[in-house]
């Protein structure tokens, strides 16, 4: 539910004190969500700036992958 791939039913999520299953709401709680998944969903063949864009745009946050990158100290791997 978390993560938006189901919705509850019953209760509530709250977000900041709002209900986060509410669209404009849900967008800016998704905009700050990391999660984890058990898979191993790195692609081999892609490079780590593929790979962190490839899943900015499965989650609809398209944009500057750099602070995501700084953050993991992965600056080093850019290139291959």
């Amino acid at each position: 539910m978390l993560t938006g791939f189901s919705k509850p039913s019953a209760g509530q999520i709250l977000w900041n004190g709002h209900d986060a299953t509410e669209s404009g709401v849900f967008h800016q709680y998704k905009l700050q969500l990391n999660w984890l998944s058990l898979k191993d969903v790195i692609k081999e063949k892609f490079t780590v700036l593929d790979n962190v864009q490839w899943f900015e745009i499965l989650e609809g946050k398209q944009g500057d992958s750099m602070p995501s990158i700084e953050l993991m100290g992965l600056e080093d791997w850019l290139e291959g």
